[in-house]
């Protein structure tokens, strides 16, 4: 959803990953593993036509599997997922 209330963004709170860590931890419960859930597919131009290529979409996602558990890089993805 688009909207011109420029009031939505700072109203809003982004975990960083070890924010994420510590709350679950505090809550009682085990992380078993924290993981971007879009990783950097997004910063891919034309991906959409870019993942058509059947060696291009292999090589994008070993790399994608690489790094979408790292600590340094989840945060470049919009959401997280938690299991």
């Amino acid at each position: 959803m688009v909207s011109d209330n420029l009031e939505y963004f700072t109203t809003s709170f982004f975990h960083t990953p070890q924010e994420i860590r510590n709350e679950i931890s505090e809550s009682g419960l085990k992380l078993e593993e924290l993981l971007a859930v879009e990783s950097l597919g997004w910063v891919i131009d034309e991906l959409t036509e870019k993942i058509k290529d059947q060696h291009y979409r292999d090589k994008i996602q070993k790399i994608i599997t690489s790094v979408e558990s790292n600590t340094d890089l989840i945060a470049m993805s919009p959401p997280s997922a938690i299991a």
